[in-house]
């Protein structure tokens, strides 16, 4: 089932700064609970997932933080159960063939893990690996270990496990 809260937003793609015209596909996804049952079910799953914030203690904290008003815990953990992560850019870098990506992606709360995920010629996966969020350039970054790439796989996750999946094509 289609879930309308989240947005399809096509990534920037760049090549060593400059603008790069290349085959992107975005896809998104909810937790595995709020794609079956619709709306209802969907929001007695953010519910059940704010209740089991609130009984964690170190959750209950992280949440806390990005309580702004009259916001609980709970309510700011529903609202990011109903919200996933949106890759709002991917850039390449590299003098002889891909070396690094750079991913800007963000959440209505926080983007918990960036995960590249390299194919060589026939799609053959070469290396996967957790992208490294850098305060200096305000995104994630991950540096490639091999070469050769046909494909480049970059899925940005959230706290409770919603996707934002953008697949680059390279020719």
């Amino acid at each position: 089932m289609k879930n309308t809260n989240l947005q399809t937003i096509i990534p920037v793609l760049t090549w060593n700064g400059l603008p790069w015209q290349g085959q992107c596909t975005v896809q998104h996804s909810a937790p595995p609970a709020a794609n079956a049952g619709g709306s209802r079910l969907n929001i007695k799953n953010a519910i059940v997932y704010a209740m089991r914030v609130g009984r964690d203690r170190t959750l209950s904290a992280f949440y806390l933080s990005f309580c702004r008003g009259k916001n609980s815990v709970r309510r700011t953990a529903a609202m990011d159960y109903k919200h996933g992560p949106v890759i709002h850019a991917v850039a390449f870098e590299g003098k002889k063939g891909l070396q690094t990506i750079y991913v800007d992606a963000s959440d209505n709360i926080s983007v918990d893990a960036v995960k590249i995920i390299v194919y060589g010629a026939g799609l053959k996966q070469q290396e996967t690996g957790l992208a490294e969020y850098s305060a200096e350039i305000g995104g994630w970054e991950y540096q490639l270990t091999t070469n050769g790439a046909a494909q480049v796989k970059v899925i940005a996750t959230d706290i409770p496990g919603n996707k934002a999946t953008a697949i680059i094509q390279f020719d």
